[in-house]
């Protein structure tokens, strides 16, 4: 399951700032909290690619990456996550809002060997910059969902360095 993270999580790391409670990052103008939710703490583990990522013995994983460069919409940047994850069927594809702003939800599993993985994504593109949320579980459970909405939702673009979109 670390290797789908891994997979999934191939944006650019970049300069956290620990803050009470969570992160900021100084360039890209926004902060996050510490995930939290029932059952066992999320263990903060490195994986290649992504700038945030946890885990919990459940053999839940979450991550948060973020990319800068030309994007499209957050619907069709969420699309490019699916490349190269062969054995997927989509559950749900959906609008969403992060923080505000427009952005988009995936659900799907992936079929490896004897049992699944069930992996969430939420996608947002600020500016010039792709922010991907990323949930990874065995697809038989899914008790970190409550604890990964509430991660993504805690994400907060810096006010003054980032104006509304007009539209």
């Amino acid at each position: 399951m670390l290797a789908l993270v891994g997979v999934l999580g191939a944006g650019c790391a970049g300069p956290l700032v620990p803050e009470a409670g969570g992160w900021r990052h100084a360039k890209q103008g926004w902060t996050i909290a510490r995930p939290d939710g029932p059952g066992a703490a999320w263990e903060r583990v490195e994986v290649e690619g992504a700038l945030l990522a946890f885990q919990r013995p459940e053999r839940e994983w979450i991550a948060m990456q973020s990319s800068c460069g030309p994007a499209a919409s957050a619907d069709v940047m969420a699309r490019h996550l699916l490349i190269g994850i062969r054995d997927r069927e989509l559950v749900a594809s959906n609008p969403i809002e992060v923080d505000g702003r427009s952005g988009w939800q995936q659900i799907f599993e992936v079929r490896r060997g004897e049992g699944g993985v069930r992996v969430e994504t939420v996608t947002l593109v600020a500016g010039r910059c792709t922010l991907d949320w990323i949930l990874a579980a065995p697809a038989a459970e899914a008790p970190g969902e409550a604890a990964f909405e509430a991660w993504w939702q805690s994400f907060r673009l810096d006010p003054s360095r980032w104006r509304e979109p007009s539209g």
